[in-house]
């Protein structure tokens, strides 16, 4: 069977820790430059002969202003990728350094908290329970009255019983929470929230979680449904469903897990009685560079 496949825009998305010092600020920037140079797929198409001088006029005038105002650096890396006009290539986020010496090591605080997964409270009346995400499952436990700890059971890029999460409960099933990088003692503040019957929990702006019950299909049929009330705003949720009789959607959230080749997997011969697909890439965090093989059915 023939088959048309649109492949929508794909952007990058850099995130980054913004230094109030202005030599920090201006490699940050440097950085930055160089980072949509080599790898922004529509470089070559933005920047020529004609616009190449106005970009690095640009470029000139924001180093200037990052000189005299540092503590300003997230807007003047906004005004420059501005520049492109492209929606899918933007500065986000404060979640890790632009760059590193290769000789500066991160000072590591990894936390763990041993939890046996029988003994978890999962019924649902509280935050306490074992929780299914997209990239893997964690646990939560109750430290003393109000106050929760988040940790790994099976997620990628955090070792078994790895601190990922501490929770404050708040009013209306509301949290504050501090959640921990997997290889660092940095730590992010944020709030969290439970929906549905306790079942579902959001991470506001980040991610979501379900909990985990005796019925896989279900569980992962509501972590794919449920449409978030804080959502981050990226698409970064896999998406698998026909929009009429002849096309169906698929939105690639990324292809550093195999999770991707699991939906396709999943809804392959929904996607094979259709004559045209639409693979949706433009929330991807990173850039595809060569062709990517998957052993999809015959």
């Amino acid at each position: 069977m023939t088959k048309k496949v649109l492949f929508l825009m794909m952007g990058i998305l850099t995130s980054f820790v913004v230094h109030a010092q202005k030599n920090e600020c201006l490699k940050d920037f440097d950085y930055l430059v160089e980072k949509i140079k080599n790898d922004y797929p529509g470089y070559n198409d933005k920047v020529n002969k004609e616009t190449l001088p106005d970009l690095k006029q640009l470029e000139q005038n924001l180093r200037k202003r990052i000189v005299q105002y540092p503590d300003s650096c997230r807007k003047y890396f906004n005004l420059y990728t501005e520049w492109f006009k492209d929606y899918h290539l933007r500065v986000s986020g404060t979640r890790a350094n632009m760059h590193r010496k290769n000789n500066e090591k991160a000072e590591t605080q990894i936390r763990f908290y041993p939890v046996h997964l029988d003994s978890i409270n999962n019924t649902g009346q509280s935050i306490e329970g074992i929780w299914i995400g997209f990239r893997g499952k964690i646990a939560i436990v109750q430290k003393e009255e109000g106050r929760y700890v988040g940790v790994a059971v099976q997620y990628r890029n955090y070792e078994r019983n790895q601190v990922m999460f501490e929770f404050s409960k708040q009013e209306n099933n509301e949290f504050e929470m501090t959640s921990f990088n997997p290889t660092n003692s940095r730590t992010l503040k944020g709030k969290a929230s439970l929906h549905i019957n306790n079942n579902v929990l959001e991470i506001h702006d980040n991610t979501k979680f379900v909990r985990q019950t005796s019925n896989e299909i279900s569980d992962r049929a509501l972590l794919y449904s449920y449409v978030a009330e804080y959502p981050n705003g990226m698409n970064i949720y896999p998406v698998a469903t026909a929009l009429n009789d002849s096309t169906y959607y698929l939105r690639i959230p990324g292809f550093e897990t195999e999770e991707s080749n699991n939906v396709v997997i999943r809804h392959w011969n929904e996607i094979t009685s259709r004559p045209n697909l639409i693979i949706d890439i433009s929330g991807t965090m990173e850039v595809v560079r060569t062709p990517i093989t998957r052993n999809w059915p015959s």
